[in-house]
């Protein structure tokens, strides 16, 4: 027997510290929302984006991919443009990534809003990562919801 998956002899290097834009913030003038995401968080943020988008927001979503390098490259560049934030990770808030986020805008001079969206530092419980999901609030309704609220933007 072989093995369980198919390995691509050619596949290519993953630049340590960078980062991916999965979804472009085109669209209507005015800054922009960017999601960054963090591995399994990132489907999350892609339906949530495609949710505000809907309803007339411009959205963007990028892979982080690291935590450490950041890519304060990418993340200034938004910057520049007058980018809102939102971050989402599959961890506690407090001290996480949106934390680093909103050391590195600081780093760079940026003043930038950053809403951070993950596990509260607490004891969550048992259960489906599905049923722990919709308990606090980690579902694309909720989390548009929430960003809509903090960045004024109605939703239906």
């Amino acid at each position: 027997p072989g093995p369980a998956v198919e390995i691509d002899p050619e596949i290519a290097p993953l630049p340590i510290g960078m980062a991916e834009t999965v979804e472009e913030a085109d669209g209507a003038d005015g800054a922009a929302v960017w999601f960054w995401a963090l591995g399994d968080m990132l489907p999350l943020a892609c339906e949530t984006a495609a949710r505000l988008r809907a309803d007339g927001m411009r959205c963007g979503v990028v892979n982080a991919r690291f935590i450490k390098p950041l890519d304060t490259e990418r993340l200034w560049a938004q910057a520049r443009q007058g980018a809102r934030f939102v971050t989402l990770e599959n961890g506690a808030v407090a001290g996480g990534f949106g934390t680093a986020v909103r050391e590195a805008l600081a780093a760079g001079g940026f003043d930038a809003p950053v809403r951070s969206y993950g596990w509260p530092d607490e004891f969550v419980g048992q259960g489906s990562t599905p049923q722990l999901m919709q308990d606090h609030g980690l579902t694309p309704e909720r989390l548009a919801q929430k960003v809509a609220n903090c960045y004024a933007v109605a939703t239906h």
